[in-house]
């Protein structure tokens, strides 16, 4: 059936299965008549066969068989020739009794007709599919040679489409998968060569250069794993969709994408209250501050996408603002949105567009981020993440905002640089200031996110790209990782959740070795090629491993599946400038930072709603 369109196919099996009847009802009253050609009664098996050929057109149209709603010789296609031929078998049935002229065979006939036809058509449609696969799968050269890990339907559809697909450029030469009873089996032609333990052997002996995860129900960590191993084997991973994904739909090559360091990462789905997180955002005037960056950015999509009253988008810098609009206009072209222009460190600027926009919700984003930077200039880091959100905190208050949302670092529990004690700081700000406002001023502390301008994968990619060398601090360096669209959705998760004066931690999953996440990307983007890493030892302020609580915080409460909340000592804006005027504003090294940190510990007050918590100084 190469090269005929679908309603010709449909056609001729149509044709096939009509011409079938009167092979099979002849058949089966010789069966009967012990192959007595003169007994049986020949002018009504032609009628008979022209009865059932009615029966079966008209039922294969109802059902679908004839119509092309299965793929010709699957298993679905399968069951409904025998639901069809049942409906042709008893009309049959009724006739023969109705007519009366050959005795008591109606039943005989009957069965002897509908099982024969059952299995020509069976046979002619599984022949026809094993032809136009065969003629596929030599129909041109592939450069690659996959080993499928996951042999059930998954797996079973992924590798047909490698093999008739004209466009595809891969062989599957094999199966892996955990389930022992599936061993030494052959599928689709194809041996299961092992389990994932044997992903090493199997690589060499097929002399593959891909693995394709076709296993899309199992758990995330299953197949972070399997991507881990053949990455370590050399391997280029790639990855099916969803199981949503194949219940509605055959797999395609287009279905197969790479795998990505979020599939890495191994992360289970967040979760997210969209009801509460519509009912914060929905009609309401949102105010984003750092709406240029990574995260802020990706906030005001995902606000847009939940019809504010209008998105107020606030930013120094002109260009990624720009670019946010653009995205904007595409993504939520209905949705009302500003463009705000202006820098947190101007106190008099802020309150202005404050006055002027009363928002109902801010998400507080503009901040500070690179660790050696800051170490180099602690000014500006004060500057901006200190003192820029004590403007914008004051300015919340002022204008009576309803939910401060702001946005922490994991680098702010026990903090050891310049980035992690200015947002310790701004913490016990937002806590301290939300006292006596009748708002919700709450904290989200996260860590590294994936992708993000200026982060560790956009240098590792770099790097590579450019045949190395990778430079790492040190080999036993993690970090937490999530993606974007994570830490974004339990932003928003938070704005619902926080109670006032909180700071909510969100669960990061496992911390991730650095090296690992480099050798992954080297692996993805030059495959089989030795890359060079180099470790240049941990800079100023980095710590081997990072934290997402302090020592000093209240306790943890779970608030939800991928989320914890805790209580900071709450810090008064005229408490810190009080500490600040005693310092003389003197913040240009990493030491007097560190300083300030342990002086606005000191004239912090207790978590609100943990009085039994005594006050505790800040250990430097």
């Amino acid at each position: 059936m190469v090269g005929l369109g679908r309603r010709d196919r449909m056609t001729l099996l149509a044709i096939l299965d009509s011409i079938a009847w009167f092979v099979t009802i002849p058949f089966a009253f010789l069966v009967v008549f012990t192959f007595d050609a003169a007994e049986v009664p020949w002018v009504l098996t032609v009628m008979l066969s022209a009865l059932a050929v009615c029966v079966d057109l008209v039922a294969g149209l109802v059902v679908g068989l004839h119509m092309g709603r299965w793929r010709v010789g699957s298993f679905e296609e399968a069951g409904a020739v025998v639901a069809v031929d049942a409906l042709a078998g008893l009309g049959l049935l009724i006739s023969v009794r109705w007519v009366g002229a050959v005795g008591g065979v109606a039943l005989s006939v009957t069965v002897i007709a509908v099982a024969c036809h059952v299995l020509l058509a069976w046979g002619y449609r599984y022949t026809a599919r094993s032809l136009v696969d065969s003629l596929r799968r030599t129909h041109h050269v592939r450069p690659h040679r996959v080993l499928v890990f996951g042999a059930g339907e998954a797996g079973l559809q992924a590798a047909r489409a490698l093999q008739v697909d004209p466009d595809s450029d891969a062989q599957p030469v094999g199966f892996l998968d955990d389930d022992p009873q599936k061993a030494f089996l052959r599928v689709r032609g194809l041996p299961v060569l092992g389990t994932r333990a044997d992903l090493h052997t199997a690589a060499a002996a097929q002399d593959a250069d891909i693995l394709l995860l076709a296993c899309p129900s199992a758990p995330r960590r299953v197949q972070s794993e399997v991507g881990r191993l053949a990455a370590e084997a050399g391997l280029h991973v790639r990855f099916l969709p969803s199981t949503v994904r194949l219940v509605r739909d055959p797999i395609g090559i287009g279905d197969i994408r790479e795998f990505t360091l979020a599939d890495y990462l191994g992360r289970a789905e967040i979760r997210t209250d969209l009801e509460g997180v519509a009912a914060l955002l929905k009609d309401r005037r949102i105010l984003v501050t750092g709406a240029g960056g990574s995260i802020g950015s990706e906030l005001c999509r995902a606000i847009a996408a939940h019809g504010p009253a209008c998105l107020y988008a606030l930013d120094r810098d002109e260009t990624l603002l720009h670019d946010l609009g653009l995205s904007l206009d595409h993504r939520a072209p209905d949705q009302p949105y500003e463009i705000v222009l202006c820098d947190v460190r101007d106190r008099t600027r802020v309150r202005s567009e404050f006055d002027r926009i009363r928002p109902d919700v801010v998400f507080h984003a503009a901040a500070l981020k690179h660790v050696p930077l800051l170490e180099a200039h602690p000014d500006e880091a004060v500057e901006t993440n200190v003192v820029g959100s004590i403007h914008v905190l004051e300015a919340a208050a002022a204008f009576g905002v309803e939910r401060f949302v702001n946005i922490s670092t994991d680098k702010a529990a026990n903090p050891t640089n310049v980035l992690g004690a200015t947002k310790r700081i701004t913490e016990m700000l937002t806590a301290g200031t939300g006292e006596g406002t009748g708002g919700t001023y709450i904290s989200v502390r996260f860590g590294n996110v994936l992708g993000s301008r200026g982060s560790v994968i956009p240098t590792f990619e770099s790097q590579i790209r450019d045949g190395g060398p990778i430079t790492i601090t040190h080999p036993d360096v993690t970090r937490y990782f999530m993606t974007v669209s994570e830490a974004v959705q339990l932003v928003l998760q938070a704005g619902v959740l926080g109670e006032d004066g909180k700071v909510l931690i969100l669960d990061m999953g496992d911390p991730v070795r650095i090296l690992d996440v480099a050798r992954h990307l080297a692996t993805a983007l030059r495959p089989r090629e030795e890359i060079e890493i180099v470790f240049t030892g941990l800079r100023p302020g980095e710590k081997l491993h990072e934290e997402l609580w302090h020592d000093r915080d209240a306790a943890l409460r779970r608030v939800h599946r991928s989320m914890w909340s805790t209580a900071v000592p709450a810090l008064g804006i005229p408490e810190f400038f009080a500490v600040a005027a005693r310092r003389e504003g003197a913040c240009h090294e990493r030491a007097s930072v560190m300083a300030l940190l342990e002086e606005c510990g000191r004239a912090s007050i207790s978590p609100r709603g943990h009085g039994s918590v005594p006050v505790q100084e800040v250990p430097m």
